[in-house]
């Protein structure tokens, strides 16, 4: 994502977000489906690199439209519920997908999510078609808001902080999102072999990884509306009055 980013900015900002945000619903499904079809690791790579590319299509039309439509004041509620309803997809993805994959396979688990992904895409399609063009429309008669001066030169404080925000942010991804996720199943499958015993169950490696990712996506999901609004709010609110 980080080749396919400036790309997804690129078109959007020359198409808008509505559409190649459709049209990466569908593409994702069909990735998810060449998982379980045996491709070899050359094709599972380029499925990677296409979902990839499909997300960097669905965080920037999620964060546009929290932008677009949080004119009220609350766009950090409306990012952090975008953020928020992300991880509870990702959740609800790798605990039930762990417990199928012990139950029916990993394919048949595949194949019945990349089911789900194409609903979405249909209902984002049907979507699409009914309200695109109304979209486009109303978005012409909002009164246009005042763009902030790109060529006014940043103040080195303003620099540093950003830069401190981005280094954060990257190392983050590469310690928890990156490392952590990436090798969590493997860590446990060769301390624990393909079962696990609970305190009073005993659960597969596959059904075990996805409550361990789980739990961090539940506090990810539940904390994200939660400080979005926060960031949303003025400090001055948050401060006792002398």
């Amino acid at each position: 994502r980080l080749g396919t980013n400036p790309v997804a900015g690129w078109v959007v900002g020359r198409t808008g977000s509505r559409l190649p945000f459709v049209l990466a619903t569908v593409v994702a499904a069909a990735t998810t489906l060449a998982y379980g079809v045996g491709l070899g690791v050359a094709g599972f790579l380029v499925a990677r690199c296409l979902w990839g590319l499909c997300w960097s299509f669905l965080r920037l039309g999620g964060h546009l439209a929290a932008i677009e439509y949080g004119v009220d004041g609350r766009r950090g509620y409306y990012l952090g519920f975008f953020s928020g309803i992300t991880r509870a997809g990702s959740l609800l993805a790798v605990v039930t997908g762990g417990f199928l994959t012990d139950l029916i396979s990993f394919e048949a688990t595949v194949a019945l999510f990349a089911g789900i992904s194409f609903v979405a895409g249909m209902l984002a399609i049907r979507e699409w078609w009914q309200h695109g063009h109304e979209t486009i429309e109303t978005s012409t008669t909002r009164p246009q808001r005042e763009e902030p001066n790109s060529s006014e030169p940043k103040s080195a404080s303003w620099r540093l902080a950003l830069g401190t925000l981005f280094s954060l942010t990257f190392l983050h991804g590469v310690a928890i999102s990156g490392l952590v996720t990436s090798t969590l199943g493997y860590l446990i499958s060769d301390r624990y072999g393909d079962t696990v015993d609970l305190a009073l169950v005993t659960a597969g490696a596959a059904t075990f990884t996805g409550l361990l990712l789980g739990s961090r996506f539940l506090a990810d999901s539940l904390w994200g509306p939660a400080a979005g609004h926060v960031s949303s709010v003025p400090l001055a609110l948050y401060l006792p009055r002398w």
